[in-house]
């Protein structure tokens, strides 16, 4: 992929990144200094994340990197507890990129009722209200992300896309001057031919100097034609 076709992809990744850790800092402290080894293994924890989805938008992944992802943005909670997430969201929008079809969107889906899950039966200290924000925030992030790889995606094939005319049209554009080239050599060396068969008849009346002249127009002919579109 180009760069252009990744940067957007790369700058709500970055910001992500710096949001979420952020987040993780702040649900920490509660008012006090944050445990540091509890934020910096978070903060990993989440560039591992991003670091994951990139690779999907690379489609540069094994088969269990959605697994990974999945088990990375639920894992956590058992550690940090209502500090740790929403990061449903990139799990959310790799499978549709990883699974054609249903597939990628059913697991979506699960993934955002696993986000709403989790903060109503696990962590319900937020209440349903919470609960749902989180879910809904995982829903439109992954959305949002899944929209700006697609992106990518889509001007990655176009530009390859221009590249295959471009090349058919280079292709086309040979075979009409080999065709051009083909008539108008045919046509000279027809007429020296048929020179060279009139003087083979009658040397007097067509001298050779005529076939030497004939086949000198013939190459510049081709000449002027080659030069032309070179």
């Amino acid at each position: 992929m180009s760069r252009f076709a990744l940067m957007p992809t790369l700058v709500c990744l970055t910001l992500y990144c710096l949001f979420r850790i952020s987040v993780l800092a702040a649900g920490m402290s509660f008012g006090s200094p944050p445990d540091l080894a509890v934020v910096v293994a978070g903060a990993v924890l989440v560039v591992v994340l991003c670091g994951l989805y990139l690779a999907v938008v690379l489609r540069r992944l094994p088969p269990w990197v959605p697994a990974v992802q999945v088990l990375l943005a639920f894992g956590p909670y058992a550690v940090f507890g209502d500090a740790w997430g929403p990061v449903s969201a990139l799990p959310a929008a790799a499978l549709p990129l990883v699974l054609a079809g249903w597939a990628g969107w059913s697991g979506a889906a699960l993934v955002v009722a696993g986000e709403l899950a989790v903060r109503l039966l696990w962590l319900p200290s937020g209440g349903l209200a919470y609960a749902l924000w989180a879910a809904l925030t995982s829903a439109a992030l992954g959305l949002g992300f899944f929209a700006t790889a697609r992106l990518g995606h889509l001007v990655r094939e176009l530009a390859a896309t221009r590249a295959e005319h471009a090349s058919a049209e280079v292709a086309r554009e040979r075979l009409r001057i080999a065709g051009e080239l083909r008539a108008s050599l045919g046509t000279r060396l027809a007429a020296v031919i048929a020179a060279g068969r009139r003087a083979a008849d009658d040397p007097a009346r067509f001298p050779p100097a005529e076939l030497v002249e004939g086949a000198r127009q013939a190459l510049d002919t081709v000449r002027s034609v080659a030069d032309y579109y070179r």
